[in-house]
């Protein structure tokens, strides 16, 4: 009896970890298409120019950059699980403090932070995920995860349709803040850790050897080079 328990515990743990990452990108996908949906709102209140609105829409996609340069780098020496954790409180609660922003330097830092976290968190989710799944679903996990944040920008949209008429633009930023915010205990209690801290060495060895090992450095290339214009597309669009 026991033994068939610690099965099922075994089996559970990966699938409720795959869909904790599964409702984060959905959860991002949401915060960051909201600033957007907001716009038409938050610029008269702020007094916002056209070249402001600019601003404020690129930097936290220039937060997501530098957060996920250095996301994947820290993880890699202190554990994906503690750095995930981490990036999902920073954009839960920067997202949360958007509703408080009262001059245009403010929105600005907020959503420069909440970008820090938002790119924290992707090639951790990523990394996680794919990690965990079984190789002959390996590719299924990743398109899930890259699913979920344009499900989440869509999620965005379909509230403003369910919402009263003239409803406040901080009702965004307070879902978008409240449900990162709720899905990081989550994680603390049931994600399983995929590398911790001590494999670094070798988990690093083995990722350069299954990137650019055996001649496969011309093929990663091109797909680094398909894949960049990919999502600035979609980050565009969220």
């Amino acid at each position: 009896m026991i033994a068939v328990s610690s099965s099922a515990s075994a089996v559970r743990r990966p699938a409720i970890t795959i869909a904790l990452c599964f409702l984060v990108a959905v959860v991002e996908g949401f915060d960051i298409q909201a600033i957007g949906i907001a716009a038409p709102q938050l610029a008269p209140q702020f007094g916002l120019s056209p070249g402001q609105m600019g601003w404020i829409f690129s930097i936290s996609n220039i937060g997501l950059v530098i957060g996920a340069s250095f996301g994947g780098w820290f993880a890699d020496r202190v554990g994906r699980k503690p750095v995930f954790i981490a990036a999902v409180l920073i954009f839960g609660v920067f997202t949360l403090l958007t509703t408080v922003a009262s001059t245009f330097a403010l929105l600005f830092a907020v959503r420069f932070c909440a970008g820090l976290g938002f790119g924290a968190a992707l090639p951790n989710m990523m990394a996680v995920a794919s990690e965990i799944s079984s190789p002959e679903r390996r590719a299924i996990t990743a398109a899930a995860m890259f699913a979920g944040m344009p499900l989440g920008g869509g999620s965005s949209a379909l509230l403003t349709q369910l919402l009263p008429p003239g409803f406040d633009w901080r009702v965004l930023f307070i879902v978008g803040g409240i449900f990162p915010l709720m899905l990081a205990p989550a994680l603390h209690f049931f994600m399983v850790e995929t590398l911790k801290r001590g494999e670094t060495v070798k988990s690093r060895v083995n990722a350069w050897h299954a990137l650019f090992g055996e001649g496969r450095a011309p093929a990663t290339l091109l797909l680094w080079l398909a894949f960049l214009p990919t999502l600035v597309i979609l980050y565009l669009i969220l």
